[in-house]
């Protein structure tokens, strides 16, 4: 039995209508037939819903597809929330990777619902390496110090799974408007020619408030 060579599974990469969405990348770049579960196409492509995780395990053990792309949600993980401004919602270590024991009702249910979006694209994805079927799952590149998915536990017996490789890339030599260091975590998936450096010039500026020089890399 192989997968459907056709199809292709996205998680959470957003809206289908924009121009320069996953599905239109993997429809006419790479002609195949993307099924894509994100709430911004629509609530019955919720994973959250206990009746559409239902449909994708289903498909998914059934190797219904040839290989999936999966972006979840990271503000919740984000290091923003280490710096002055919104407060922390998760911790580095411990119970608190999946969210503190102080948070407000509305950023607990918040962080909830992140967490189990994550913990079930961790499955999927641990379903489609036992398949042999290749993936790829985007994350911000975080430090051991730093919160991110990448420190549940879900994840970390993913990444202990043989064959499945964490590279740190950058997006700007893609067209990306910051370096923005990114874990690509993949299966079956050569990551070998990803840029791991910002390859743009750096230029300094005095920020008129402060007069403090700054830098930056010109793109």
């Amino acid at each position: 039995w192989k997968p459907d060579q056709s199809r292709i599974l996205l998680l959470c990469g957003g809206s289908d209508d924009r121009p320069d969405s996953l599905s239109n990348l993997f429809k006419t770049v790479a002609n195949f037939e993307p099924t894509h579960y994100d709430t911004a196409n629509g609530p019955q492509f919720d994973i959250v819903d206990d009746s559409v995780w239902d449909s994708i395990h289903a498909e998914v053990t059934s190797m219904e597809y040839a290989g999936c792309v999966a972006c979840p949600p990271c503000d919740t993980y984000s290091k923003l929330h280490s710096l002055p401004g919104p407060p922390p919602l998760r911790d580095v270590a411990g119970p608190g990777r999946y969210g503190r024991s102080d948070l407000s009702p509305r950023s607990k249910e918040r962080v909830r619902r992140h967490t189990l979006i994550s913990t079930r694209v961790a499955q999927i994805l641990t379903h489609f390496t036992r398949l042999k079927v290749p993936w790829i799952f985007e994350a911000p590149a975080a430090s051991e110090n730093e919160v991110s998915a990448l420190n549940l536990d879900e994840f970390i017996a993913l990444l202990a799974m043989h064959d499945v490789t964490k590279t740190i890339g950058y997006q700007c030599p893609f067209g990306g408007r910051s370096p923005k260091p990114t874990a690509w975590v993949a299966f079956g998936i050569d990551l070998s020619s990803m840029p791991s450096s910002c390859p743009h010039p750096k230029r300094t500026w005095h920020n008129q408030r402060t007069v403090i020089p700054a830098t930056r890399f010109k793109y």
